[in-house]
C-alpha cells in the first residue's frame, strides 16, 4: 500500500510541532544556535567584502530581520497555532457530545 508523500509530510510536520511544544527550551536553544550561525556566516561574508567587523555584524542582523523576530516566528509556526486548533476542535467535539447526552 502506497502512502502519499503529502500525508507523510503532514505527519512528520505534526510530530515535529508536537515535539517542539513538549521540548520548548531545547528547541529555542537549537533555533538560536542556528540563527547565530547564519548571522555569523553573513558577518564573515560582509567582512570579506571589506566592511568593518561591527558594521558587518550590524548589517547581518538587519538582513536577518532580527533574532527575536525570527524566534517568535518559529514559535508561532512550530506549535502554538497547531495545538490551539487541536484543543479547540477537541473542546467542540466534547461539548457537542455532552450536549447530545444531556438531551437524551
Amino acid at each position: 500500500m502506497d502512502v502519499p508523500i503529502m500525508v507523510l509530510r503532514r505527519v512528520r510536520a505534526s510530530l515535529a510541532r508536537l515535539r517542539g511544544s513538549l521540548r520548548r527550551r531545547q528547541c529555542d536553544r537549537d533555533i538560536l544556535e542556528e540563527l547565530e550561525a547564519h548571522i555569523q556566516m553573513q558577518t564573515d561574508a560582509n567582512i570579506r567584502d571589506g566592511m568593518a567587523p561591527q558594521a558587518a555584524r550590524r548589517a547581518a542582523l538587519l538582513a536577518s530581520g532580527g533574532i527575536q523576530q525570527a524566534l517568535e516566528q518559529y514559535r508561532d509556526w512550530s506549535s502554538n497555532r497547531y495545538l490551539d486548533r487541536l484543543v479547540d476542535r477537541w473542546d467542540c467535539v466534547v461539548w457537542k457530545w455532552s450536549r447530545k447526552l444531556r438531551q437524551s
